[in-house]
C-alpha cells in the first residue's frame, strides 16, 4: 500500500513538472527580446520596409552606366545619350523633390537634339525664389546637371541620407529603380551639390529615367 502511494506521488510530481515547463515557454520569448531591443521593440511590427540593397554586380554595372551617361552629357553627345533613354523619356528635376506635375520629360528624339534645340521652355520653379526656370534644354543641362565637375565626385548608390532642406522622393516616384549619385562637397558644410542619375534595369540593359539635381538652398 505504501509503495502504491509512493508511485502515485512520483507520477503526480512528474505531471506538475511537465505542465510547468509547457506554461513557461510563451513567457520566456517575451521576456527575452533580441539583442539591442527593449520589450516593446521585440513585439512591434516594423513600420516601413527596408530599402532594397542592390547586388554587388548590379551596383557595379549601374555605376558604370551612370559614368557613361555623365561622359555623354559632358561631351554634349546627344546621339549616345539618347541610346540610354527609352520611351516615354527621361524626367529632369531641378531639385531633390521630383514633381511629376511640373518636371519636364524629354523623349529619346528630344535628347538626341538637346544641344541644337533653341526653344526656350519652362523646367519647373527655382527652389529658392519660386521663379519659373525658363531656358533652352542645353542651358538647363549646364545649370542643373553640369554645374560641377562630377567626373571626380564621390559616387553613392541608393543613398537615402537627407542632405538639404528638401526631402528626396526618388524612391517613391521611381520604385525599384537604382539612383547613382555624384556628390561634390565644397569648402564649407553648405557648399555642396549632387547629381543623381536614376536608372531602371531591363532586358535591354540599364535605361535612364530621371536626372535629379540638388544643392544647398536656404
Amino acid at each position: 500500500m505504501k509503495a502504491r502511494r509512493w508511485l502515485l506521488l512520483v507520477g503526480l510530481l512528474l505531471v506538475v513538472a511537465v505542465v510547468a515547463l509547457v506554461l513557461r515557454q510563451p513567457f520566456a520569448s517575451v521576456r527575452t527580446p533580441a539583442s539591442g531591443q527593449g520589450p516593446t521593440a521585440a513585439l512591434a511590427a516594423p513600420q516601413t520596409a527596408p530599402a532594397p540593397t542592390p547586388a554587388p554586380a548590379e551596383t557595379a554595372t549601374a555605376t558604370a552606366t551612370a559614368k557613361s551617361i555623365l561622359a555623354a552629357l559632358v561631351a554634349h553627345d546627344g546621339e549616345t545619350l539618347a541610346k540610354y533613354v527609352a520611351p516615354p523619356g527621361v524626367r529632369l528635376s531641378p531639385s531633390a523633390f521630383v514633381d511629376p506635375e511640373t518636371d519636364r520629360i524629354l523623349s529619346p528624339d528630344a535628347i538626341r537634339n538637346l544641344w541644337t534645340d533653341r526653344r526656350v521652355m519652362v523646367w519647373g520653379a527655382a527652389e529658392a525664389s519660386g521663379d519659373p526656370i525658363s531656358m533652352t534644354a542645353a542651358a538647363y543641362i549646364d545649370h542643373f546637371a553640369l554645374d560641377q565637375d562630377y567626373g571626380n565626385a564621390e559616387i553613392r548608390v541608393n543613398d537615402g541620407r537627407p542632405k538639404g532642406t528638401t526631402n528626396s522622393n526618388i524612391a517613391a516616384i521611381y520604385p525599384g529603380a537604382t539612383s547613382v549619385e555624384f556628390f561634390k562637397q565644397g569648402r564649407h558644410e553648405q557648399d555642396w551639390s549632387a547629381l543623381r542619375l536614376v536608372l531602371t534595369n531591363s532586358a535591354a540593359g540599364w535605361r535612364l529615367v530621371g536626372i535629379v539635381h540638388e544643392s544647398w538652398s536656404p
